[in-house]
């Protein structure tokens, strides 16, 4: 990383070889391509265009999140991109007390017993679908990953698992996540010009409309099933979010409700089955690693409960590695600059945008040796802190349902990889590709289904 006692110098000039569309279409397509020729030309600290600065190590994010709420602030309005989906009271959208306050009331439903009680779903779907694979079934593992984190979501988020609602809810939702799950298909969230109501970006409204419509019946009925005292067992999001109140005693009104629960669909089912997919990848490319694994879980009693699974130490290095070597997320939440300091020797000035790089970060030579290797044993080896490993992001701005996801993700896994054989049927090493605002692997993962362990 670079320093210098001397005065602050200006931050290294945009590469001006092409024009700024070009530029904008090479970020959408290939992320991951323009962050590292950017490192190798210019180092740890980089514009990425006329506003937003790239920051690529632990010691310079670690200072950006020292920094939040004086000279930086985290605004929602960063994170437009995502108004067209989530809406406008979503609490990544939202900025100051604002967020604070929407946070600490999101915060519950993600811990504790009902986090406990998720552990229980979670192995009981995985379970369901590894019963229905037939020896030399061929899998998509991207797609069989999204089955998984849908059925999981709505059973979590929603507590329904069955139903005229449920069966139409889950098809329209993968139904909206695929209609921006490529590359060119993901040009609509950023540029606005191009949504029209008519042709991809009407179909993408259209469903839209109509999950609200299913959302706001699914309210409807929860609250009536509340008002009856049927409902004080549930331990799902959305009933444990009909609960909760903010400091003054009142409640989230019914389009902050929806918003929040589209974002969870949102983030919990994109961003899961992505890492889900993956793990599946890596450990058919390093059969050692599966083997390790196996014999780690081939130790672990049957009546061990779910949740158990997240302790397992190899188990939860494969997941960590996983979320490592290609994170979701290509960066951190943009963090605006509202008063001009220095950072790493460089002058930063007010009005510029901050953009921790989790990509980069991970695939820092000189934290991850052999960064593009899949080798789960580093993080046996040492602790990474907060800034050296953030797959869920950090700061004031970390995921909230970074616990589940990592639940989700392990007991997957575990479960899966106890019981069944797999084998890729692709033997073309696989890259990632920008689904939306995420990366996901290219294609899927095309796998087939060997047959269950003896």
């Amino acid at each position: 990383m670079a320093t210098t006692s001397f005065a602050p110098r200006p931050l290294p000039p945009m590469v001006k070889k092409s024009a700024a569309w070009i530029r904008a279409f090479r970020w959408i397509l290939n992320p991951l391509d323009v962050l590292e020729k950017r490192r190798d030309r210019f180092g740890d600290i980089f514009r990425i265009n006329s506003r937003a600065v790239v920051l690529g190590h632990p010691d310079y994010i670690s200072e950006l999140f020292a920094r939040d709420g004086r000279e930086l602030s985290t605004p929602g309005a960063n994170n437009g991109i995502l108004q067209p989906i989530l809406g406008d009271q979503s609490v990544l959208l939202l900025s100051g007390d604002r967020h604070r306050h929407r946070r600490k009331l999101l915060l519950p439903p993600f811990h504790g017993r009902a986090l406990q009680s998720y552990g229980s779903i979670i192995e009981r779907v995985a379970q369901d679908m590894s019963d229905q694979w037939q020896p030399g079934q061929r899998l998509n593992g991207r797609k069989v990953a999204e089955e998984l984190t849908l059925r999981v979501i709505m059973e979590t988020v929603f507590g329904i698992g069955g139903g005229d609602r449920y069966q139409e809810m889950g098809p329209l939702m993968s139904e909206m996540v695929n209609m921006i799950s490529t590359p060119a298909k993901s040009t609509f969230l950023f540029f606005k010009s191009w949504q029209k109501s008519w042709g991809p970006w009407g179909r993408f409204e259209r469903s839209r409309d109509r999950l609200d419509q299913l959302l706001r019946q699914e309210l409807e009925d929860r609250r009536a099933e509340m008002e009856r005292g049927d409902a004080d067992n549930r331990q799902d999001i959305l009933s444990l979010l009909l609960t909760t109140r903010d400091e003054n005693g009142d409640p989230l009104s019914d389009i902050e409700l929806r918003d929040e629960l589209v974002t969870l669909l949102f983030a919990g089912h994109e961003t899961t089955a992505s890492a889900l997919a993956w793990a599946m990848y890596w450990l058919q490319v390093q059969p050692e690693c599966l083997e390790k694994l196996r014999e780690e879980l081939d130790g672990v009693p049957e009546d061990t409960p779910p949740m158990a699974m997240t302790k397992l130490p190899y188990l939860m290095a494969v997941c960590n590695e996983t979320l490592r070597i290609y994170p979701v997320t290509v960066g951190v939440f943009p963090r605006l600059v509202e008063a001009p300091f220095t950072l790493g020797g460089y002058q930063i000035d007010e009005g510029q945008a901050l953009i921790g790089s989790v990509y980069l970060v991970h695939h820092h030579p000189d934290i991850y040796p052999e960064p593009d290797r899949f080798r789960p044993e580093r993080f046996l080896e040492r602790t990474y802190s907060a800034t050296e490993f953030m797959p869920f992001g950090g700061g004031s701005r970390r995921c909230i349902g970074s616990a589940l996801a990592m639940a989700e993700l392990a007991i997957a896994v575990g479960t899966w990889v106890k019981q069944g054989n797999f084998e890729l049927r692709d033997s073309d090493s696989l890259k990632p590709a920008r689904r939306g605002i995420t990366m996901g692997p290219k294609g899927g993962v095309k796998m087939k289904f060997v047959g269950r362990r003896s």
